[in-house]
């Protein structure tokens, strides 16, 4: 029963934390760390993902749509850049991910003071926009390379893929609106791609679809929710409390891992 009430737990805080920048995978790992849960961590990671793609495809609909169709007929207007650079920036990621892929995996397993000091990383990041001046520009290719770039560092637990790549557009000197929106788009093809790779390597027979069902819709309406104040966040200039979070739970994780759990 406690396992099927974390795994619950677990669709909320990956559909929360995917989104808003405080890492998912940090969060997943602390709260499986200390609740000793021994489920297949691959699988259920990979399934949340999903749901959490799902929320991305739900609320952005529209705009892929309309990127799918410019890209198929070679529209160059403002969609077709868009893929453009989506499908640019996805490069350093993916190059990041197949040289040291068993490097991140090996971070997932070392528990959580390593979390804690990545988050610390994020939230000073976080804290810095505030300082930032609102910018008025688009996505450019050297702007998606970066971006690229900062998300395939964030696979390690503690570094927000959402937080860094936003961070890395506003200080670009992007709109808000666009640095919001391209994180996200961005974000498709990159889960898609990771999830189709581990696919191999999981055994869904080990996961009940009675037990994982729930987890799944609370990571896709969390994560829907998520979404949303992310982007009231971003537009209101209050980035930075995240941040604090960020700074909050890392400082509390290191006193856990190096006084209280001594």
């Amino acid at each position: 029963m406690m396992n099927d009430v974390i795994l619950f737990v677990s669709g909320i805080i990956q559909g929360l934390t995917e989104f808003l920048p405080v890492s998912s995978s940090g969060h997943l790992v602390v709260f499986q760390t200390l609740f000793s849960f021994k489920a297949p961590k691959v699988a259920i990671e990979l399934i949340l993902h999903s749901a959490t793609l799902l929320s991305v495809f739900y609320l952005f609909k529209k705009r892929i749509w309309s990127i799918i169709r410019s890209m198929l007929a070679f529209k160059k207007d403002d969609d077709f850049r868009m893929g453009m650079n989506i499908i640019i920036g996805n490069i350093p990621t993916a190059i990041i991910g197949f040289t040291f892929k068993d490097f991140f995996a090996s971070l997932f397993n070392s528990g959580s003071f390593p979390v804690a000091i990545a988050l610390l990383f994020t939230g000073s990041m976080l804290l810095f926009t505030e300082k930032i001046k609102k910018g008025e520009k688009d996505i450019n290719i050297v702007t998606s390379i970066i971006i690229g770039i900062a998300q395939g560092l964030a696979i390690i637990p503690g570094i927000s893929r959402s937080g860094s790549t936003i961070f890395i557009a506003l200080a670009r000197g992007v709109k808000p609106e666009k640095a919001f929106e391209y994180s996200f788009l961005l974000s498709i093809p990159a889960i898609m791609g990771a999830t189709i790779l581990e696919l191999k390597d999981i055994d869904l027979s080990m996961i009940h679809p009675v037990k994982i069902i729930p987890a799944f819709l609370a990571a896709f309406f969390s994560g829907i929710f998520a979404l949303k104040l992310l982007k009231n966040s971003i537009r209101q200039g209050k980035l930075y409390l995240f941040g604090v979070y960020c700074i909050v739970i890392a400082v509390a994780l290191i006193i856990y891992t190096r006084f209280l759990n001594a």
